[in-house]
């Protein structure tokens, strides 16, 4: 049986930044960006996060998205086809976020996940599918599939997402807390490297400039 892969999409973040940053565009800022929530944003006329979802969906058996209780409905539909678990701790940082996906992921099964921030919509579909191909492949000596982690990187050897992280390592994701998410994990574990010539492993929205950027 193939190894089952479950995609976490950390959509509980308020993007506090970006509704600044479209305050202070003024008359400008609705024509840029006519929601302040930055995951409702448009991209090619879809929100952000619904093009997250598609791109991570393409390499995953289901997704997984971490959500605020108060989370707007406009975000739950945009979201739709996933499983949203609710995060009461998530202003607390995205550790929380990640830690409730987790903890559903090991109630889902989940051979091996793919984390991924939900403002990157421009993630090519391909490189999800690449990134679980990797997760998914059997066993070797030095990297068995549970303990595995995949993190992808431009050929300049800049690192995006989304990272994989085999079963083994879910007990450790649900315990996370604040922001520093799953860096201590990777500073901790031997973890491959899948170089990928996608900018959208790296690109995020910050801002609502970053919409507009070429």
């Amino acid at each position: 049986m193939a190894a089952r892969v479950v995609g976490l999409l950390l959509a509980a973040g308020r993007g506090r930044r970006f509704a600044a940053a479209r305050a202070a565009l003024g008359p400008d800022g609705p024509s840029v960006a006519p929601s302040p929530d930055k995951l409702l944003a448009a991209v090619g006329g879809v929100p952000v996060a619904r093009r997250a979802l598609e791109a991570l969906a393409a390499g995953c058996d289901a997704v997984i998205a971490a959500i605020r209780p108060d989370a707007p409905d406009a975000l739950r539909a945009a979201l739709a086809g996933a499983r949203c678990v609710e995060c009461p701790d998530a202003d607390l940082g995205m550790g929380h976020s990640l830690a409730a996906a987790a903890r559903a992921a090991a109630d889902d099964g989940a051979d091996a996940v793919l984390v991924m921030p939900a403002d990157m919509p421009w993630l090519a579909p391909s490189s999800a599918r690449a990134i679980a191909d990797a997760a998914r492949a059997g066993d070797d000596p030095g990297a068995p599939r549970a303990m595995r982690i995949v993190v992808p990187a431009l050929p300049d050897g800049r690192r995006g997402h989304p990272v994989a992280f085999g079963a083994a390592h879910l007990p450790a994701l649900a315990r996370l807390r604040g922001d520093r998410g799953a860096r201590a994990l990777l500073d901790a574990f031997a973890h491959r490297v899948l170089v990928l010539d996608d900018a959208g492993i790296l690109r995020d929205v910050d801002t609502p400039r970053d919409l507009t950027a070429p």
